[in-house]
């Protein structure tokens, strides 16, 4: 149908020969009761969707935690809620939208017309609760991981021993190790926190050289064809669509990208440090969940990582030779990374070091001197687990 809009109040009307402006608009409808009837029936079933994988998800933490509902379930119930149901609305919306797009611009004659200004609202509404659970679930995400447990295990030995001046060799004391060697590594660790599969910076400036440069953005215009790129004001279902679409296939081709070929062919960031743990004569032990966690096995396969260059060099050469075992925590194995999970007792003697030296340290100067005796007894208590198998 159409309709037919007089606007002629006393400030529209034209100053030369005093006739009323006249604008006249035509909006073409169908009825779309049965589609959103429908529509209405997939959001059902993905919100149920969305319940099913967060109930998986909490009994998935459950199993990882050994742990039955209590205080400490609130956050992750909370964060799966929300991620859940942000991740399923996200693309229930980016879904219709795209549904719209293909079937309205790809037709050759008019079958299918876009709905009107409040489905817009509605469409708008959901994937404005998708962007608020998905914040919050960030937001537990970025707390998560500032509190994760981190320990790092130095495994070098002391090459010697100390004389006294008064040349008493009973009173020798082990030669001290270097520290600047573990913080390198927990600097590399803090590094890694950052690192990204996406570009955000190069996804946003081609994402603006797309739309904008290559007039992209008027494939969101409601003309129903794809070649036409006529300037004229979007749709706003439309321009959802095109934008998420290019920012999926962006995002997409730079995953690909360093899956496929730079971590393969040319640099892999967490490849790079676990080599470096075992040149340093380090392991990296994380939990990030109370009795969950990673190891990263960093001892080296010689007595002393902290030499020459030259030392190093030759060792390295040996390697690569074959001329010497492999670096793995096992017999004749390389692999060097572990997906671990902890028992109570293990998780209470690590809490336990840790609550010895929160609550012994009633001065500052005294830090220094628990914190060495901290680490001595965390490095006791994760060798528990045979870990130390070069004696």
């Amino acid at each position: 149908g159409s309709t037919l809009s007089v606007a002629a109040p006393e400030d529209q009307f034209d100053e030369a020969d005093g006739r009323p402006k006249v604008r006249f608009e035509s909006v073409y409808t169908m009825d779309l009761t049965d589609f959103w009837r429908s529509v209405s029936i997939g959001f059902g079933v993905m919100l149920f969707v969305a319940v099913l994988f967060w109930l998986v998800r909490l009994y998935a933490w459950i199993q990882r935690n050994q742990s039955a509902v209590g205080t400490e379930f609130l956050g992750p119930m909370c964060a799966y809620l929300f991620s859940s149901l942000g991740f399923v609305l996200f693309w229930f919306v980016y879904a219709l939208a795209l549904y719209w797009l293909i079937f309205f611009k790809w037709q050759a004659t008019v079958h299918v017309l876009l709905p009107t200004s409040s489905a817009h609202t509605e469409m708008v509404a959901v994937l404005a609760t998708a962007f608020a659970c998905q914040a919050l679930a960030v937001l537990y995400q970025t707390y998560k991981q500032s509190s994760v447990d981190i320990f790092l295990m130095d495994w070098e030995r002391p090459k010697g021993q100390v004389v006294p001046k008064d040349g008493d060799i009973r009173n020798a004391k082990p030669a001290s190790i270097s520290i600047w060697r573990t913080f390198f590594i927990a600097n590399e660790w803090h590094e890694l926190q950052t690192l990204r599969r996406i570009s955000l910076e190069g996804t946003l400036f081609a994402l603006l050289f797309l739309l904008r440069g290559l007039n992209l953005e008027y494939l969101a215009t409601p003309q129903p064809a794809f070649t036409d790129l006529t300037p004229m004001a979007p749709n706003v279902i439309l321009r959802f669509a095109v934008t998420a679409s290019l920012w999926l296939l962006l995002g997409g081709a730079q995953i690909a990208f360093k899956f496929l070929i730079l971590d393969r062919f040319f640099d892999n960031p967490m490849v790079d440090f676990v080599d470096l743990l075992s040149l340093s004569n380090i392991s990296v032990f994380v939990l990030y969940e109370r009795y969950a966690g990673f190891y990263l096995h960093g001892r080296s396969i010689y007595q002393h990582t902290d030499v020459s260059m030259q030392e190093m060099n030759k060792n390295l050469r040996e390697e690569m030779e074959g001329m010497a075992p492999p670096r793995g925590l096992g017999e004749n194995s390389e692999c060097q990374t572990f997906e671990i999970f902890v028992t109570h007792p293990f998780r209470d003697a690590f809490d336990e070091c840790y609550g010895d030296y929160n609550d012994d340290a009633t001065d500052k100067s005294e830090f220094l001197g628990i914190e060495y005796q901290t680490h001595s007894e965390l490095e006791n208590t994760i060798t528990w687990g045979r870990l130390d198998r070069y004696g």
